[in-house]
């Protein structure tokens, strides 16, 4: 029998292996995710802090891999290549094709990236509530990165204190860039600075943060003291790929890919997507727009390989392949920067409101996304609301981000 492994239940492993199930309904299918559970980690700025947005985000991996016929194993990928994987329990499995999937890092738990989460559900929601009411009862809070994450997460902060503590304490974020939210353009981000300080927080940019000996937070450049009895680091984002060779990674640490998803080198049975790759930019919307793609790039690879094809350079360079496969597209990238669950901004090329799509965002997104075991979901691809009516049991609902 045929084998595919996947590496990471994320939104780019789960979706992927449903794909390749719907695709071929007798190959093996493998996932290793050390998680017994699937997290919407686009949300973790909010779910700390509300334990509805928790009970949403998160869901059981289980009854989704029983419903798709899809092997699940607990463990991590300690090694990897293009004809097998060792993991950390003592296993090895040989594939006839891969699909790296493990997304990046954060330095702040509470996002819910990497493989050091918590194993189990109930232990990750307790994590993310002690999370939120440390945050939310400091007397003041330094939020120290001013991207998409870290400017959610100070919105946030803020419209929880005003509703649970009547007030807003001392909130600071800092940006080393010259405005907030660099993935948009500086009119963007300084529509979102405006909001922010209208909600209390000290917002500085242009400067960064570092510790003093006797251990308090000043900023670099103007020497100013900050409020910090709590601190959050939202910046940099490293990818989780420890496990494959330094030859599949590009100066930066990030996995190689070509126009295909095949990691170059790999001699063409192993892929890669989402954020653990170079290949794509807000790779949540990337993914979303090119799951089609990466999913019959792997189907007509598997074909090659059940006539008889191996992992090296003539699989890779093989013409008649090549002529089945598909290039990936830049789908649009949309910003829904959620400040608070009252308000928020959403920017697309030249369009940016604050009103409809951060309303959408705030009430419905979550719900919407979340369709892992639901017979029926609605699936938001790319730019456009297009609804996509399944038949199939247990697929998940995914939309623009």
């Amino acid at each position: 029998m045929t084998k595919i492994l996947i590496i990471g239940g994320g939104a780019a492993g789960v979706m992927c292996a449903a794909g390749l199930r719907a695709k071929d309904a007798t190959t093996e299918i493998i996932l290793v995710e050390p998680k017994n559970y699937f997290e919407l980690v686009l949300f973790a700025f909010r779910t700390p802090f509300d334990e509805d947005d928790r009970d949403t985000a998160l869901e059981p991996l289980r009854p989704w891999a029983v419903k798709h016929n899809i092997r699940l194993i607990h463990s991590i990928v300690t090694k990897l290549t293009p004809t097998s994987a060792d993991l950390a329990d003592g296993q090895t499995i040989e594939f006839d094709l891969c699909m790296v999937a493990t997304g990046a890092g954060s330095q702040w738990t509470a996002c819910g990236r990497g493989p050091t989460a918590p194993a189990s559900m109930e232990e990750r929601k307790a994590q993310l509530k002690l999370e939120g009411d440390r945050l939310v009862n400091a007397e003041s809070v330094l939020i120290v990165g001013g991207g998409l994450i870290g400017c959610e997460l100070a919105g946030e902060i803020a419209y929880t204190q005003k509703k649970r503590l009547g007030k807003t304490n001392k909130i600071t974020l800092v940006q080393s860039r010259p405005h907030l939210c660099a993935e948009t353009d500086d009119s963007v981000g300084d529509w979102i600075q405006r909001k922010l300080e209208a909600k209390g927080v000290k917002v500085i940019v242009n400067d960064k943060v570092i510790e003093s000996d006797d251990g308090k937070f000043v900023t670099k450049n103007s020497g100013v003291e900050l409020d910090a009895s709590e601190v959050v680091h939202t910046t940099g984002l490293r990818p989780v790929n420890s496990f494959m060779d330094a030859k599949f990674l590009n100066d930066k640490g990030w996995i190689e890919v070509d126009d295909y998803f095949r990691v170059k080198g790999a001699g063409g049975t192993v892929f890669a997507i989402g954020d653990c790759c170079a290949l794509l930019y807000s790779s949540f919307a990337q993914i979303q727009g090119n799951l089609d793609t990466i999913v019959a790039n792997m189907d007509a690879t598997m074909s090659k390989v059940k006539s008889g094809a191996t992992a090296d350079a003539s699989l890779e360079a093989d013409a008649d392949l090549q002529a089945k496969l598909k290039k990936h597209e830049v789908a649009p990238s949309g910003y829904f920067v959620a400040l608070g669950k009252d308000d928020g901004v959403f920017n697309i090329g030249w369009f940016t409101t604050q009103w409809i799509f951060p309303w959408f965002k705030n009430t419905k997104m979550i719900g919407m996304i979340m369709g892992m075991t639901a017979p029926k979901c609605e699936v938001l691809r790319d730019a456009h609301v297009k609804a996509v009516r399944s038949s199939d049991e247990g697929v998940l609902g995914v939309v623009m981000v």
